[in-house]
């Protein structure tokens, strides 16, 4: 029992040492900062200056070590140091996204599960579409089918490159490999048909061999 009761006591202190981390100081105008999160081995990165967001994982381990991007999407233009901060709450994953200038606000929403990450604007705020920088869109795959081998060739998506999420890029990857499947079935139908009509026009090119004339049979 006495045992059990200095467990207890041990991991309350360890738990209030967790809450009381003081917090680093960082200036506010800093064109990137460093959030904290409730997990231990998670931290938020800002861009002060366009509202884009990185999750930054340490580890002891290697391998455990990375970073990914919240969002890809820049939420201003003029990029003036300071402008966005984040407010965490007391969901452990959610925190609020704040343009200091003209009060817009999302919710931002971290986790290791790439389909449970998300920033959505919250309704009702003011927002200004000339401080969004759009996202350029790729050209589609075309459908017809290609004169040459290249043309037609479905690209493949490269993260962090199209304003993507990792969900919306493993998306666009799992139409990729349907997208090129069809392409190269119909580029192998092409190439054959392509080799077939010059086969034909090879053997329509010459000419019909001669064949000896069988002699009368004699009567008897």
């Amino acid at each position: 029992m006495l045992k059990l009761f200095k467990l207890t006591i041990i991991c309350a202190l360890a738990l209030t040492a967790q809450d009381t981390l003081p917090e680093p100081t960082q200036r506010t105008d800093a064109p990137y900062r460093l959030f904290r999160t409730k997990n231990t081995y998670n931290f938020l990165r800002l861009d002060t200056r366009t509202g884009l967001i990185w999750v930054v994982q340490w580890n002891p381990e290697e391998n455990k070590r990375f970073g990914y991007p919240l969002n890809l999407l820049a939420l201003a233009e003029n990029r003036k140091p300071g402008r966005f901060t984040l407010t965490p709450t007391e969901n452990i994953f959610t925190f609020i996204l704040s343009d200091q200038e003209d009060g817009r606000q999302w919710q931002a929403q971290w986790s290791t599960e790439s389909e449970k990450r998300f920033l959505l604007p919250i309704d009702g705020l003011p927002i200004s579409p000339a401080d969004i920088t759009p996202v350029q869109p790729t050209a589609p795959a075309k459908t017809t089918a290609p004169a040459t081998a290249k043309e037609g060739k479905p690209v493949k998506p490269v993260f962090g490159t199209d304003g993507q999420t990792w969900g919306q890029y493993q998306q666009a990857l799992a139409q990729y490999e349907t997208d090129y499947e069809a392409w190269l079935l119909k580029e192998t139908r092409r190439q054959v048909q392509q080799e077939f009509s010059a086969l034909q026009k090879q053997n329509a090119g010459k000419a019909p061999a001669k064949t000896l004339a069988t002699p009368p049979r004699k009567q008897p």
